[in-house]
C-alpha cells in the first residue's frame, strides 16, 4: 500500500516509517498545507491542520496521513497536543 504523510518533517516521517514499512508498505513524505495557524492554539484547529494534511496527501497515495501539533489550554495551563488522522 501507498501511504503519504502530509509533511516533509523528517520527524513526522521518520515515525510512520518506523512503523508501516516493516509491514511492506510504501511511505513518503509530501509537502501539505495544515491551512490552520502555525501555532494552533486547540485542540480543534490542531485536529483540523491534521485533517487538512491528510485529505491532501490521500489524493497522491492510497491513504494519507496527517500530524499535528499544538497547544491547548485547560485550567489556566497550556498543554502542548498532538493529534495524527488517517484517511
Amino acid at each position: 500500500m501507498k501511504i503519504g504523510v502530509g509533511s516533509l518533517n523528517q520527524v513526522k516521517v521518520s515515525a510512520v516509517l518506523s512503523v508501516l514499512e516493516p509491514l511492506g508498505h510504501d511511505v513518503f513524505g509530501m509537502d501539505a498545507r495544515s491551512e490552520v495557524s502555525a501555532q494552533p492554539l486547540s485542540d480543534d484547529e490542531t485536529v483540523q491542520g491534521a485533517l487538512n494534511r491528510a485529505k491532501f496527501v490521500a489524493k497522491h497515495a492510497d491513504m494519507g496521513i496527517g500530524l499535528e501539533a499544538g497547544v491547548e489550554t485547560l485550567n489556566d495551563t497550556m498543554y502542548l497536543v498532538n493529534w495524527g488522522v488517517l484517511t
